[in-house]
């Protein structure tokens, strides 16, 4: 992960844009932010914390956020209105060539409190690691402004290793180390770390208070395989087994972390109260964490399962409730809210890459709860493979959907592939997912691969607000209509959606709801009647190329569609999503591209540049 290079006026504008949101905030949210860092922080962004993941307020001068692959974007101009769009252009620093990127999204919607109202956001996808590229953003007033980021290096600079042997308790990180001196690298060798003699531990009371985030239990054997107390640190080949709660926990304020080839099983433990596992992921952030990385982990066979949602947590007769279990990587950190509001409060997690991972279990009655929970902003999830869940493989909530982007994941044997309710800031991005193998587990008519909505929600967890945000869907596949619906609203429609060039197969009806006006699906592969129009788009079941199709949860990595096939190279073009082709395809897997590897051999090589610059893209559609 690199820095950016910024000139001065642009070091001035985030200095003050920090002081003035965290003077601001903390009084009005009643909440004491922590020190906010006036220049360079440790986490290599200039300002860090809570004011900056969640009051990402941008100005004139617009505001990057880089991972390997993408770039965020906010921008606030003083011309900035729904009828002014922002176009985005960019190139390769020293090259010739500008290419086009989607439009950036103006928010003419979203609450005040979140600072973000009348600006643009958005994404650049597709990009290269350790590369500088040009920016260029365009009015439609004739205002451009041109500005510089550099994507983060996949070769992390290195200070020192310490090798660390297998033991029989929690390991904690000594120290870390700087961005100028380089990472220090605790390397495990493959060492065995079972801190509870393979989960042989005592039953305490309930491991978790739902409202502060307090551990109950200290009394429940070690809680923890590993505690990551220090930032700068590369954490990798380790075998850990037999956690309490979490097998690897990052402290509070800890940044620039690297997680990476971990064998995770026998994490978690029963409540009490229940009959099933606790809801508890093998990797847990916690609050301010920021630029973290956790790639080629596997994490399977869990100590216990989830229940269904036609199962009780605590009586084997009672009533169905939601699953609560074991979870493969928890995104979420602790949970903070406002005592008054009862409103969740930003929690410090940001800029978060989560790739090559997998994530099952071994035994065919456990389940996960979720495969990944949580959606922090500016984070990447990509390349992972999550099988067996009985609620959302991606859970891409509780983080308002900011610029937050899911691709090329390989989902199998689940209840929902990707669940983003509610989406109160975005814009999100979900683009090439693969899905099959759904299982309803007796809720009939609930199993689907997209679970949008929550304009309704008037639960406690989420902010009781309207679903505010943008969301795309493009280029996703669930490979046979094995799923009750296809997109399926809940808690109320989503409010601003664009949905295309997507195959989407169902049992019921390839959308069930969606109907809010600012919706716009068109140019999807449709197999079974829907609940909205579907312009430019078709009827039917796609026609697999030879050796492609379903695979029965190989994830063999050929979803190729047949020449004569719908949707063979009939998609619509989307500018830096698919315009680097000649004749783009419906669906996830272009044909003549080659196999999609996911999991932990996986590597993500984002497809060439188109040769050419091609024309102005189709404006996003004025939706408000």
């Amino acid at each position: 992960m690199t820095s950016k290079t910024i000139d001065k006026e642009y070091i001035g504008f985030i200095i003050a844009v920090a002081f003035l949101t965290v003077s601001c905030l903390s009084c009005r949210e009643g909440f004491t932010f922590p020190p906010v860092d006036n220049g360079k922080g440790p986490n290599d962004n200039g300002i860090r914390n809570r004011a900056t993941q969640a009051y990402f307020n941008p100005g004139t001068i617009p505001i990057t956020a880089a991972t390997f692959h993408s770039i965020g974007i906010y921008w606030r101009p003083e011309e900035g209105a729904l009828n002014n769009a922002c176009s985005v252009e960019f190139k390769v620093s020293g090259a010739e060539t500008w290419h086009w990127a989607q439009d950036l999204w103006f928010d003419a919607s979203t609450y005040e409190r979140y600072g973000l109202a009348g600006s643009y956001r958005g994404s650049i996808v597709n990009l290269d690691p350790n590369t500088t590229y040009d920016i260029r953003l365009t009015l439609d007033s004739g205002r451009t402004f041109t500005i510089t980021e550099t994507t983060w290096n996949e070769d992390f600079n290195v200070q020192e290793t310490v090798s660390v042997p297998a033991g029989t308790v929690t390991f904690r990180t000594s120290r870390g180390g700087s961005t100028e001196e380089g990472y220090i690298v605790y390397d495990g060798g493959g060492a065995v770390i079972d801190v509870n003699g393979s989960g042989r531990i005592r039953r305490g009371p309930p491991d978790r208070d739902d409202r502060t985030g307090l551990v109950l239990n200290p009394d429940s054997g070690d809680l923890h395989n590993i505690i990551i107390d220090h930032s700068f640190v590369v954490l990798r080949n380790f075998s850990l087994k037999g956690a309490t709660l979490a097998a690897i926990l990052l402290s509070p304020d800890v940044s620039n972390v690297v997680i990476e080839s971990m064998d995770i099983s026998n994490w978690g433990e029963i409540r009490t109260d229940r009959i099933f596992g606790n809801s508890r992921a093998a990797i847990e952030l916690t609050r301010d964490n920021t630029q973290i990385v956790i790639q080629r982990n596997i994490i399977h066979s869990p100590r216990h399962s989830s229940n269904n949602w036609m199962q009780n947590r605590s009586t084997v007769n009672g009533p169905g409730e939601h699953p609560y279990g074991p979870c493969g990587i928890g995104l979420e950190g602790d949970v903070l809210r406002d005592t008054a509001t009862d409103y969740l409060l930003p929690n410090g997690i940001w800029n978060i890459v989560v790739r090559y991972n997998e994530m099952y279990t071994d035994d065919p009655v456990k389940f996960f709860e979720d495969g990944i929970q949580g959606s922090p902003p500016d984070t990447d999830i990509y390349r992972n493979i999550i099988r067996n869940v009985v609620d959302n493989a991606l859970e891409l909530e509780n983080g308002g959907g900011r610029n937050v982007r899911a691709w090329e994941n390989y989902m199998y044997n689940i209840y929902n592939a990707i669940s983003t309710i509610p989406v109160y800031i975005g814009p999100m991005y979900i683009w090439r997912n693969i899905s099959d193998g759904y299982d309803n587990f007796g809720q009939a008519g609930r199993a689907r691969p997209y679970k949008v909505g929550g304009d309704t929600y008037s639960g406690t967890w989420f902010e009781r607000q309207a679903a505010r945000g943008m969301h795309f869907f493009y280029h996703n596949i669930n490979l046979q209509a094995d799923a009750d619906d296809g997109f399926q609203q809940s808690d109320g429609s989503p409010l601003f959606m664009i949905v295309r060039n997507n195959i989407v197969l169902a049992q019921g009806r390839s959308v069930r709801g969606c109907t809010s006006p600012l919706i716009r699906f068109s140019h999807n592969l449709f197999n079974a009647s829907s609940d909205v129009d579907n312009p430019g788009g078709l009827e039917g079941y796609p026609q697999w190329a030879s050796a492609s199709g379903p695979d029965g949860g190989t994830a063999g990595g050929w979803y190729q569609l047949a020449s004569s096939s719908p949707g063979f190279g009939t998609a619509v073009r989307l500018a830096n999503f698919n315009d680097m082709f000649d004749a783009p395809d419906m669906g996830a897997h272009q044909s003549g591209t080659g196999r999609l590897v996911f999991g932990s051999n996986a590597v993500f090589i984002p497809p060439p540049l188109p040769a050419v610059r091609g024309p102005r893209p189709e404006k996003l559609p004025q939706l408000e």
